[in-house]
């Protein structure tokens, strides 16, 4: 093995440690040689004077920037198999459990893990955006690094599923990560095209993560939400099911009132994804044109809500990455945070109509 060797018009570099061949882009290392006599015998050492500069240069050469939001799983496979290209690629698998047949390499990330629980204002909450330090010790366990491009998926059998990736898509892009996707119909889109899989356990090493920025203008409190009620140059989206919008039904345990926030408009999350297995995204232009056509604005000031802000990051993730409208916040406490302060909910508006 040659850690560097002359010649030509590029040069191998440390082949044994990073597996790159760094070509005419990267420019010769000059290096030094020097004598000294130790014993009456004359040793030459040679030492190279940039050599790690090098190996970073021939790293970041060949480290993945992901360009999209939603990635294939052709284009996952290609990226996986490039050996030389991939170093700083991490799979995320976000869940409630590890799938069987998953990804090969893929690191598992519990769901319940990406949320917290804590005190706001005398209020006990839970599901709530963790706190840095929380959220930073659960990405260096998971294997990521500060250059990691990370690539999302999930079983892909439930549109719950899929936004178990796109809150904890928010939740690094919270906290300054940007080079990430989601896996378009995830474990379930992969396994269909029988791509290669795994059984063996997550074990990643530690990674050297950090939390880098708070992203506040991707975060809406329950404050800045009363505070655009009524604004018409604000709309609020609640992305649930029909029936807890209406306030038909509850079911949560920590939901405390039945409907919807005053002012919410309802986005059915089947707009947002195809509801049947693997479940992909909607084409955006289609999204687009079905907001449209039940009174959304997807180019307008908006903040999504839902139970808890689980599957409005669905919204979120779509505006804001997809179709690249900058001005959605997600509602972090939600419904949850809303009817624990006891703040007013609106069910039903029923029109009587007279009998035929």
């Amino acid at each position: 093995m040659s850690f560097l060797g002359e010649g030509g018009d590029g040069f191998t570099v440390a082949s044994g440690l990073v597996g790159l061949r760094c070509e005419e882009d990267v420019p010769r290392v000059n290096y030094c040689s020097f004598h000294y006599d130790e014993g009456g015998v004359m040793k030459k050492l040679t030492y190279v004077v940039s050599f790690l500069a090098v190996i970073l240069i021939c790293a970041q050469a060949y480290a993945i920037q992901i360009s999209s939001p939603i990635v294939d799983s052709a284009w996952l496979e290609a990226i996986m198999d490039d050996e030389k290209n991939n170093g700083n690629l991490v799979i995320l698998e976000v869940g409630k459990k590890f799938e069987e047949d998953h990804i090969p390499g893929a690191i598992f990330v519990d769901f319940s893990k990406v949320r917290s629980e804590r005190y706001v204002d005398g209020y006990w909450m839970i599901k709530l955006l963790p706190l840095p330090d929380e959220f930073q010790t659960l990405m260096q366990a998971s294997g990521v690094n500060k250059d990691s491009a990370i690539v999302i998926t999930n079983a892909g059998t439930h549109y719950d599923e899929v936004t178990f990736g796109t809150r904890l898509y928010w939740t690094l892009k919270y906290y300054g990560h940007d080079n990430m996707a989601v896996l378009d119909g995830g474990n379930a889109q992969w396994n269909k095209e029988d791509r290669p899989v795994s059984n063996a356990p997550s074990a990643p090493g530690t990674g050297n993560y950090e939390v880098t920025a708070q992203r506040d203008e991707i975060l809406a409190t329950t404050a800045e939400v009363q505070d655009v009620q009524g604004d018409d140059d604000v709309q609020l989206v609640d992305v649930r099911d029909l029936q807890f919008y209406l306030g038909m039904v509850r079911k949560k345990s920590y939901i405390y009132a039945d409907g919807t926030i005053e002012g919410a408009r309802h986005l059915p999350p089947n707009l947002l994804i195809d509801y049947h297995a693997p479940y992909v995204f909607m084409d955006k232009d289609l999204i687009v044109q079905a907001m449209q056509a039940i009174g959304i604005n997807p180019y307008k000031e908006t903040i999504g809500t839902c139970n808890s802000a689980h599957q409005a990051s669905g919204l979120w993730f779509i505006l804001h990455e997809v179709i690249g409208n900058k001005k959605v916040k997600l509602h972090d406490e939600s419904l949850h945070g809303w009817t624990m302060r006891g703040l007013p909910t609106m069910t039903m508006q029923i029109e009587e109509m007279e009998e035929d």
